[in-house]
């Protein structure tokens, strides 16, 4: 009975908060109708065996170049990075996976991600990795979501300190093209799941390749969910610009 949902509209292009809305669940229903969907999660395991496969390692990282069909041009360098990071994919500012895998081997195996809800980590390994690529990244840019994480570089960043890793909507399993990334499809984006210590969040090592190559290693399993959601419109929100509201009145 003591349940809120928050909501935070974020303008994306000036990454602004526009408002905020604190609904009950019974006005929820009320104004938008009942919840539930059945949904499938994508999810892949990385046994025990695996994991170990590749922390041993030197270094601990399990590494596949680029297969993108413009790869050659990418670059081979870590830059300042002018755009932000849920941008478009441009060859002249993408790197190499090569690259990344420096940045990697060098910044973040060994780095500590503090204890928190697998979300908020997901998160902070976002920002970790964008800031030592080159980005200018706030908290607002990681809250924004989206597939794959680090658009402009085509890189899905994950956590891994349990067997089962979940991908969302999108999985390699299955090659579709990714809107927003031209040149992409979700076998050729990038994976890049750093394999953390569960007790300390340290991270211990990686994997760092294109998404075809993952069920060369890893097994791909799919979900099913009873997942509690409902759509609420855009305009609905736009009425409440610059506010922030509690069970707002609303026609």
């Amino acid at each position: 009975n003591d349940v809120r949902l928050i909501f935070v509209r974020v303008h994306t292009a000036r990454h602004k908060i526009r408002c905020i809305v604190v609904a009950t669940p019974e006005y929820i229903v009320e104004h938008f109708g009942k919840f539930g969907k059945e949904t499938v999660k994508e999810q892949l395991i990385i046994l025990p065996r695996a994991r170990q496969q590749v922390l041993s390692k030197k270094p601990p990282i399990l590494f596949y170049p680029d297969e993108a069909a413009l790869s050659r041009k990418f670059k081979s360098r870590i830059i300042p990075q002018k755009s932000r990071i849920h941008d478009n994919p441009a060859v002249a500012t993408t790197l190499r996976l090569r690259t990344i895998r420096d940045f990697v081997q060098s910044q973040l195996i060994g780095k500590r991600i503090l204890p928190s809800p697998t979300k908020n980590r997901g998160q902070q390994l976002e920002q970790m990795v964008a800031a030592g690529l080159g980005y200018q990244v706030t908290d607002v840019d990681v809250l924004i979501g989206g597939y794959p994480d680090i658009r402009h570089q085509a890189l899905e960043v994950k956590i891994q300190d349990a067997p089962t890793v979940d991908l969302g909507r999108y999985s390699p399993q299955f090659d579709e093209q990714v809107e927003g990334c031209p040149g992409f499809t979700t076998q050729t984006v990038r994976y890049l799941i750093a394999l953390t210590d569960p007790q300390t969040g340290t991270c211990q090592g990686a994997v760092l390749c294109p998404g075809r190559r993952l069920a060369e290693h890893f097994v791909y399993v799919a979900e099913k969910s009873f997942k509690c959601q409902r759509s609420i419109p855009m305009a609905f929100f736009d009425r409440f610009d610059g506010q922030a509201v509690f069970n707002p009145p609303y026609p």
